[in-house]
């Protein structure tokens, strides 16, 4: 038997692109394709992809909370949807520890662990301050010996549109340029002098020494960057098919 193949961010590229060309078969492109990666099942559910398609996956029926109680192999995941979320409730915090002892088991030292559920808080934080839509975030996590992954995405308004309603941004006209302004301290929709535009920062100092990938995707753009100390100085910014919204994947080894 062939052994499948992993669900990837260029196998969700191609099969978004095949959609909108209007494609006859676009499901082959995920035909015997493994879908345990959060990142790349996170967006094919933001750019709300056929149900047809969803219902073949375990993990995409999971984030969109299909199963109440899905069946997901040997892997830790955690996920909140951010429906009537308040912060300091009782479920959201059970989820934060969760998530950090996640991290512990899959061997990173508590304060390291600490910093990545440090750097979820502030993510979340900005789906309900620039997303105009915070119910429709999600925040999940997965963790595996050596490997820590999680995602927070929504899909709203999107990081061009938040931050050309500043009339300090409207010469900003496309998602990639949107990107990287709004991953630089100190800028956000509210303005560089409003104190606001840091909600990045602890996703950065959680990695500090560490080897991580991460992915942050809105309309029609991604930037991404990887390796030790990942920052804005290695990022590399790519058109894509649109989605909706942001969805930012972090995966720390």
């Amino acid at each position: 038997m062939t052994q499948a193949e992993q669900l990837t961010f260029e196998k969700v590229d191609d099969f978004l692109l095949s959609l909108e060309v209007g494609h006859p078969d676009p499901e082959v492109l995920l035909r015997d394709v493994e879908l345990n990666r959060l990142g790349p099942a996170a967006e094919l559910l933001c750019a709300n992809v056929p149900d047809r398609i969803l219902g073949q996956a375990p993990l995409l029926r999971f984030l969109s909370a299909r199963e109440s109680r899905p069946r997901l192999s040997e892997q830790m995941r955690g996920l909140f949807h951010l429906k009537g979320r308040l912060k300091g409730t009782e479920s959201w915090d059970a989820f934060c520890l969760n998530a950090q002892h996640a991290a512990q088991r899959a061997g990173f030292p508590k304060r390291i662990a600490q910093g990545f559920v440090a750097a979820i808080l502030e993510l979340e934080d900005n789906i309900h301050l620039h997303s105009q839509a915070p119910h429709t975030g999600f925040v999940a996590f997965r963790s595996v010996p050596g490997e820590f992954e999680f995602v927070v995405a929504d899909t709203g308004v999107g990081i061009l549109q938040s931050l050309r309603s500043c009339t300090q941004y409207e010469h900003v006209n496309d998602s990639g340029t949107a990107l990287r302004l709004a991953l630089t301290d100190g800028y956000s929709r509210f303005g560089t002098t409003s104190g606001h535009g840091y909600g990045f920062r602890p996703l950065f100092v959680g990695l500090a020494n560490r080897r991580g990938s991460l992915r942050f995707r809105s309309s029609d753009h991604c930037l991404e960057m990887s390796g030790e100390n990942p920052n804005l100085v290695s990022a590399r910014i790519h058109q894509r098919p649109h989605i909706p919204g942001l969805q930012i994947s972090v995966v720390c080894s």
